[in-house]
């Protein structure tokens, strides 16, 4: 089966997306001054970019997520993407990884895994413990970081994954409203799914 779609992009209704002027007030700062950004990536294969059209060569041709947020930041950024196509959030919060992070010290960071980590992980303290090592490891490197946590796409919810979904968005909200209690600022949490699902409804 083979399924195509034609859109307008303008018809698109962006309210649906979440803003972060608040949460993320010193990329705010930045993007008013137009000053240059270090980015960095740091997830599995959905922000390796394994799932855009652009990837597979055929229309419409979209980057993956991560250049449309670079792209779409309209100024000097640079981009480094570590991401890594099937690693879950045990293998992010190694040393070595973590090493690799603090010596690119980004301003803005983008961090998005939970796809393949198991249901041990995410039902119990092992996926936050890893995230919130990696929210640490890139403040200790760059206290001006701004970390944006991101939830994927869900799974078919016919299957027995699809329940991880829920528990990744429950989970990465919690530590973004556990950093503002703690006054660790500029963390924030997104969902790719419930926008584009929103706009399309």
């Amino acid at each position: 089966i083979h399924v195509t779609y034609v859109y307008d992009p303008a018809a698109a209704d962006r309210s649906n997306f979440k803003k972060f002027s608040d949460e993320l007030y010193g990329l705010s700062q930045k993007i008013g001054k137009k000053e240059d950004i270090e980015m960095v990536v740091f997830g599995d294969s959905i922000s390796e970019g394994h799932s855009s059209s652009e990837l597979w060569g055929h229309a419409p041709y979209s980057p993956p997520y991560a250049k449309l947020v670079k792209e779409g930041l309209e100024f000097k950024v640079g981009y480094e993407n570590i991401s890594k196509g099937g690693m879950d959030s045990s293998w992010a919060a190694d040393e070595e990884q973590l090493a690799k992070l603090t010596s690119l010290a980004p301003d803005l960071l983008l961090v998005a895994f939970g796809t393949n980590d198991s249901l041990n992980n995410l039902e119990g303290k092992t996926y936050r413990a890893n995230i919130e090592k990696i929210i640490e490891t890139a403040k200790a490197a760059n206290s001006e970081c701004q970390i944006l946590l991101i939830a994927p796409f869900p799974s078919n919810e016919k299957v027995k994954s699809a329940h991880s979904h829920e528990l990744i968005c429950r989970t990465l909200q919690s530590i973004s409203e556990s950093c503002a209690a703690k006054n660790i600022l500029d963390v924030a949490y997104v969902s790719l799914y419930e926008g584009v699902r929103d706009m399309l409804e």
